[in-house]
């Protein structure tokens, strides 16, 4: 795919690269929440901050990875 580069105003460097997302990209997502939403919304709020506190340890433990690969 195509990147975009994200500019740091202060100094107008290019600080890293963010995807240059299209309709197609776009309609996937709409899709793919779509599908999620019947089961995620019979969550309660406490179900929810469960899975989304997970995810959020999955990404700190991968966080070098992730930085390299931006």
């Amino acid at each position: 795919g195509c990147y975009l580069d994200n500019i740091e105003p202060a100094t107008g460097e290019v600080y890293s690269l963010i995807p240059d997302s299209g309709t197609e990209d776009v309609a996937r997502a709409v899709e793919a929440a779509k599908k999620a939403y019947p089961t995620w919304s019979t969550l309660t709020a406490a179900e929810r901050s469960k899975h989304l506190l997970a995810v959020a340890h999955r990404i700190e433990e991968r966080m070098d990875e992730l930085a390299a690969a931006e």
